[in-house]
């Protein structure tokens, strides 16, 4: 009887591993990870999403990426008077060498990275930016919002493109 009474509450705790890995996008490890991000300077996003990458969970690379460079962007824009060598610099870096993997992946799995990015617009409309609350400036955190909306609707209306310049490039790739 106790042994059937373990069992069960043995069973009871993996359900939620089970059905993470058995059909949703994005895992519980992704959103622990992102919460504990938004309390932190936006780099940590960046790091993340490369563990997450480097493990293989393209997509949770995918979400953290992209919910890190919303904001870490509007930190930037938000904080006009950053020196040009701190923050901006290292944001244009951080997507220039973690976010263009990250992002070429998602180009080739375009119906996934539209997932990604409703995933990270949902995230940003039921979470806060600790580090740097939104309402502290609103009005960019607004503007560097519609910036994903745009791109989101961007792929949702250009999948084939994106997936026919994804495949191009990777032929281009094997040859050189």
């Amino acid at each position: 009887m106790k042994r059937n009474i373990l069992l069960t509450f043995f069973l009871l705790a993996c359900l939620p591993v089970v059905s993470f890995s058995q059909g949703k996008l994005l895992g519980k490890q992704v959103y622990d990870t992102a919460a504990a991000c938004e309390k932190g300077q936006p780099t940590g996003f960046y790091s993340s999403a490369a563990s997450f990458y480097a493990k293989g969970d393209k997509y949770g690379a995918g979400f953290l990426i992209y919910l890190g460079q919303l904001r870490y962007r509007y930190y930037c824009v938000a904080n006009p008077d950053l020196p040009s060598d701190g923050d901006p610099a290292v944001l244009a870096s951080l997507n220039s060498t973690v976010g263009q993997e990250i992002n070429f992946y998602l180009g080739g799995h375009v119906n996934e990275y539209l997932q990604v990015l409703d995933a990270v617009l949902a995230w940003n409309k039921a979470h806060e930016f600790e580090f740097f609350p939104k309402t502290k400036d609103p009005k960019d955190a607004q503007k560097i919002l519609e910036g994903l909306i745009k791109l989101r609707d961007y792929v949702a209306g250009h999948k084939k493109e994106i997936t026919d310049k994804h495949k191009e490039t990777e032929e281009m790739m094997k040859k050189h």
